[in-house]
């Protein structure tokens, strides 16, 4: 057995023990809350109706509150916004196809939170990671990420538990869940949105990162 093999096995047991970790939560509710200022949480969505339960469930689930769930919906042909509303989201509209950063901003614009926490449709966050991003952004981060976030795709899973590992600092960073303070945000006029990155154009939560990165902002990686 070579060093690959035995680090692809590592990993892919790594990948497995924070999904079941995630998954578990789902079903169980948090025995402590903790409270502070409100926080945002913004879904860009298109055809999301079978993802958008776990992700919602898994906000339910959290360890903080108060949080403001945003559902900006990328007029979708399925039962997206229905979902969205039976879990209490706030539901709103994005007419220009394809733009999943516009989605973003006007999430953002029409938001109350301190805190921005800006995650994909098709993630589950495990139940602490709200309470450990606004943990951050009151210390000395200005955006934090994190790659311990699920899906059903274990393949991705994997890529993210190697992406943590070898971390070099904000390149590691996606879309999958970024959090930033809304000063910090409104500063840079928000996501690009002259970016398409579901066709190919960019990475769009590694774009934003790096345009924080050079305007000499705090990026930090979310451990444990």
């Amino acid at each position: 057995m070579n060093w690959m093999t035995v680090g692809l096995t590592l990993a892919s047991m790594e990948a497995i023990r924070a999904e079941n970790k995630i998954l578990t939560s789902l079903s169980v509710k948090p025995t402590r809350l903790v409270e502070g200022p409100l926080v945002s949480v913004i879904i860009p969505a298109y055809n999301e109706e079978r993802y958008l339960p776990a992700l919602l469930k898994a906000i339910e689930n959290q360890t903080y509150t108060p949080i403001e769930v945003i559902v900006v919906d990328n007029m979708s042909k399925d039962n997206t916004i229905n979902v969205a509303e039976s879990y209490g989201a706030k539901v709103l509209i994005n007419t220009v196809p394809a733009n999943i950063n516009l989605s973003r901003n006007i999430g953002a614009v029409n938001s109350n939170g301190r805190y921005l926490v800006f995650i994909d449709a098709d993630t589950i966050p495990e139940s602490s990671v709200i309470e450990k991003t606004v943990i951050a952004l009151q210390g000395s981060a200005d955006l934090v990420y994190t790659n311990k976030c699920s899906t059903d795709n274990h393949l991705i899973s994997l890529l993210r538990v190697t992406s943590g590992w070898f971390d070099p600092g904000r390149w590691t960073s996606t879309g999958c869940y970024l959090a930033v303070r809304r000063e910090v945000f409104e500063s840079v006029g928000g996501f690009d949105e002259s970016l398409n990155p579901l066709t190919g154009l960019k990475e769009d939560g590694r774009t934003f990162t790096n345009v924080l990165f050079e305007s000499g902002y705090n990026i930090q990686m979310l451990k444990g």
